[in-house]
């Protein structure tokens, strides 16, 4: 038994159209996993993990200064390096205070967003950055150094 013409064509273009709605799908929501990902392993102080999505060389490190461990960010963009308790990162850096900024369509189109940590309470330094294609630009800044 042969099928109609229209019949193929219509499921070929069926098919395509899927195909192309998943990978735009995946492509708009990328930064946004990316950035979750990021959020769950600081939450759950995992910072060597965490460092993995980090552009270049920025990253946290642990330090022990004899009375305790402190973690510390060290990024390109980060003049001082600001030292906090593990858990103060952790209570910092959760899904609940992660903010999204809206994305305007050049963001989508380049699978980029742009976020801080700041929704449910403002922390005492800047904590934000972008996010671009699995690789997020983390910024840690004194307030008035912020864009």
């Amino acid at each position: 038994m042969k099928l109609p013409r229209w019949f193929v064509k219509a499921l070929l273009v069926i098919s395509g159209g899927l195909f192309l709605v998943a990978a735009s799908w995946w492509w708009v929501t990328w930064p946004t996993a990316t950035l979750h990902q990021l959020t769950m392993l600081l939450e759950q102080g995992r910072f060597q993990e965490a460092n993995h999505y980090l552009e270049g060389s920025a990253g946290w490190s642990v330090e022990d200064l004899g009375d305790g461990e402190v973690v510390v960010f060290a990024g390109a963009t980060t003049h001082r390096r600001p030292r906090y308790a593990a858990a103060t990162w952790q209570s910092w850096c959760t899904i609940e205070n992660l903010q999204l900024d809206s994305r305007t369509i050049a963001d989508l189109m380049c699978g980029r967003g742009r976020f801080s940590f700041g929704r449910q309470f403002i922390t005492p330094i800047y904590l934000g950055g972008t996010v671009e294609r699995g690789t997020v630009r983390f910024r840690c800044e004194p307030w008035a150094a912020t864009p």
